[in-house]
């Protein structure tokens, strides 16, 4: 490989598939999760909804769902939030707003299948309504009153749910229903002040940071 000044030296060379989905971040150990052991699941193109009450601002960089479809099916998937809880609005899409999207192959039923968003988003601290909508039918598990609540690990992130329709933002609400899945925030202190313009594939490049702050902890991925 060429350096500068005339310099040379080993290189790795990695050859991938053009115009695949970027690979995910590692779960970090303050992801959001609830569980992906459903026993019920809704239609292609529905919505499932929840409330996350957020300690500080949060960084959301890529998510784990829970699909109906068999593994390595195409699957998109978006992420929608609104100020206040979800509940009550889960049938009007008035005041949501798209914050994320991705696209993956799916894991099957009860798989772990990652949707890394185009770029990351910040929720604000406080409560906020969140639903993820997903082309393949989204697998959730039917809420019993023990299982609604859950908390990220470092107490930032606490989970209240939840309700689903087999139509996002329209009628026909069931209830209670558990969202299947993981919410991952930003680990680096990074922002993305650009995007890079896009190559003869149509496609831009991307990066993603993740890991830890502390340089001691030897722990820092670039993808």
């Amino acid at each position: 490989v060429g350096g500068w000044s005339g310099e040379t030296g080993q290189g790795d060379l990695v050859v991938a598939e053009l115009g695949g989905p970027p690979p995910a971040p590692p779960i970090t150990p303050n992801c959001l999760e609830t569980f992906f052991a459903s026993n019920n699941g809704g239609g292609d193109g529905g919505g499932v909804s929840f409330d996350l009450n957020l300690a500080t601002p949060t960084t959301f960089e890529a998510m784990e769902i829970n699909v109906n479809g068999a593994a390595g099916n195409a699957v998109t998937a978006e992420i929608w939030s609104r100020s206040g809880t979800a509940s009550g609005a889960e049938n009007d899409p008035t005041g949501w707003t798209l914050m994320g999207s991705g696209g993956n192959l799916s894991e099957g039923v009860d798989g772990r299948t990652s949707i890394v968003f185009g770029s990351p988003f910040t929720l604000p601290a406080g409560l906020n309504g969140v639903a993820v909508v997903c082309s393949d039918g989204q697998r959730y598990t039917n809420g019993n009153g023990t299982n609604q609540m859950h908390v990220s690990p470092d107490g930032n992130i606490e989970f209240a749910g939840g309700s689903a329709n087999n139509t996002a933002f329209a009628a026909g609400l069931f209830q209670p229903r558990i969202w299947n899945g993981a919410l991952c925030p930003l680990q680096i202190g990074a922002d993305f002040p650009c995007a890079a313009v896009p190559n003869s594939t149509g496609e831009i490049g991307q990066m993603y940071a993740t890991g830890s702050l502390d340089v001691p902890d030897n722990n820092l991925l670039l993808t």
